[in-house]
């Protein structure tokens, strides 16, 4: 299951920030800086969300990589599952939604946050024997995973703050 769901979340991830690219043109003049807030189109603001995703997902990747070296396998795998479909289906709906603007569906913003909260929800319950018993002490990073982690919580962090600048 790792195997479809991180394909899945890779597709949809990298299908979105492809189809902003090709379909630049074909967005609103303004698009949604925050839910609350638009600013004129730029390449950098419509591909901001769906790169977000991206890094998110580069994230997981480590995450995962370094899991599944870990016992139980079972809990890992669980986690790292639910972690690419939370990603995959998020990916998805934030591409949806860029692409019917300027018309804003109010079930998109709840449905975002059943995907988020429901897929964080899974990976914490199925994790738990992971990060609270002994069996976190068999979470290691390597050297690889670390830079991998650091570059892209540093990029997530540039990207939220990009907007403000």
């Amino acid at each position: 299951m790792p195997l479809v769901t991180r394909l899945f979340s890779w597709a949809s991830a990298l299908g979105v920030v492809t189809l902003v690219a090709l379909l630049y043109d074909r967005l609103p003049e303004l698009l949604p800086v925050t839910r609350w807030s638009s600013a004129p189109r730029s390449l950098l603001l419509a591909l901001r969300v769906p790169s977000i995703n991206l890094l998110s997902l580069v994230l997981i990747e480590a995450l995962s990589r370094a899991l599944l070296r870990s016992s139980p396998q079972a809990d890992a795998q669980g986690v790292a599952t639910a972690l690419f479909l939370t990603i995959g289906m998020k990916a998805l709906l934030e591409g949806a939604e860029l692409f019917l603007l300027p018309t804003r569906s109010p079930l998109i913003p709840w449905a975002l946050v059943a995907a988020v909260v429901g897929g964080v929800g899974v990976a914490v319950a199925r994790g738990r024997r992971i990060f609270l018993g002994p069996a976190r002490q068999t979470i290691h990073f390597d050297r690889v995973e670390k830079l991998v982690a650091a570059f892209a919580i540093a990029s997530l962090v540039a990207l939220q703050l990009a907007p403000a600048f």
